[in-house]
């Protein structure tokens, strides 16, 4: 049986979702799973479209756990979404682990 955490997802209509993640998944993995959105994590998971853009509150990046900064892809990808702080994440870029467990996490209102 694998490990989860729980996790607070405020979606893209601004309702509130408490999930079980499980750890060692992407927040895309997780979040497609409980969560029904249009075009979230469209490319699967190859860091390639910006569709599963996130807001991490930036008191909680240490929690990330060796994934707080980003990756040349993200940062990459990222510029090309609207409403970019630095708070934003790609949910394919990070992987739940236990530090997370009561993270709340916003998902980004662009497409």
């Amino acid at each position: 049986m694998s490990e989860t955490v729980v996790l607070h997802i405020i979606d893209r209509k601004g309702e509130k979702h408490t999930i079980n993640a499980d750890v060692g998944k992407t927040l895309k993995d997780v979040i497609v799973r409980e969560i029904p959105m249009d075009h979230f994590g469209d490319c699967g998971g190859c860091c390639a479209c910006a569709t599963c853009h996130l807001y991490i509150e930036s008191s909680m990046s240490w929690a990330l756990n060796g994934h707080e900064k980003l990756s040349e892809d993200e940062s990459d990808m990222l510029e090309m979404s609207e409403g970019v702080t630095s708070e934003s994440r790609l949910g394919c870029q990070i992987e739940v682990n236990p530090q997370m467990d009561g993270m709340t996490i916003t998902v980004a209102q662009d497409l």
